[in-house]
């Protein structure tokens, strides 16, 4: 069951873990999507995910969609452009 990379899901639950990732594309582009480790979380940062690629695109390119810095709980984590959200699986 593919779920929603939020922040506060990768903080507290992904670290250490290898996931797989998808993120929709634009129009005729071929969607992201990769096979990544979260390493860790660097919350004063715009791109939190701190990763290692095993294979497909850098999931460290990753952002949160509306960066507030006092409210990143609920923040959803986006790819190359806003709304393109993440989904993923734990492998």
């Amino acid at each position: 069951m593919k779920n929603s990379l939020q922040l506060f899901v990768a903080e507290k639950e992904l670290i250490g873990k290898t996931i797989q990732w998808n993120a929709p594309a634009y129009k005729h582009n071929k969607p992201y999507s990769g096979v990544s480790k979260i390493v860790g979380v660097d919350r004063t940062n715009r791109k939190p995910l701190i990763t290692e690629t095993i294979s497909g695109d850098n999931l460290s390119y990753a952002f949160i969609d509306e960066f507030n810095p006092e409210d990143l709980e609920n923040e959803m984590m986006c790819y190359s452009d806003g709304e393109r959200y993440i989904t993923f699986e734990i492998l």
